[in-house]
């Protein structure tokens, strides 16, 4: 899977690279769509190839996808796990 900026890239990978499918992130730079995008990534077990547009913003995006880590005071993501309450945990899914 391609994670790419905006419709009209994805559209045109997409016609490049007929067998792989591409998602645009309608430049979302909070992440939200960048991360549903892994999550379905994940869920399917395909690759995911950041393919950003080759500018600052693109490289914003490429790291984003780079360095979703958990927060810097946790091991991993199932150690912030575990310090969330139910209602966070909730908001979450």
């Amino acid at each position: 899977m391609a994670i790419l900026e905006s419709a009209i890239d994805a559209l045109s990978y997409r016609q490049l690279n007929p067998t792989i499918t591409a998602c645009a992130i309608a430049g979302n730079g909070n992440g939200v769509l960048i991360r549903y995008a892994l999550d379905m990534a994940l869920q399917l077990g395909v690759p995911v190839f950041s393919s950003f547009d080759s500018d600052k913003g693109g490289n914003d995006g490429v790291n984003t996808v780079i360095q979703h880590r958990p927060p810097q005071s946790f091991k991993d993501w199932n150690e912030y796990l575990l310090t969330l309450s139910e209602e966070e945990k909730s908001l979450t899914a």
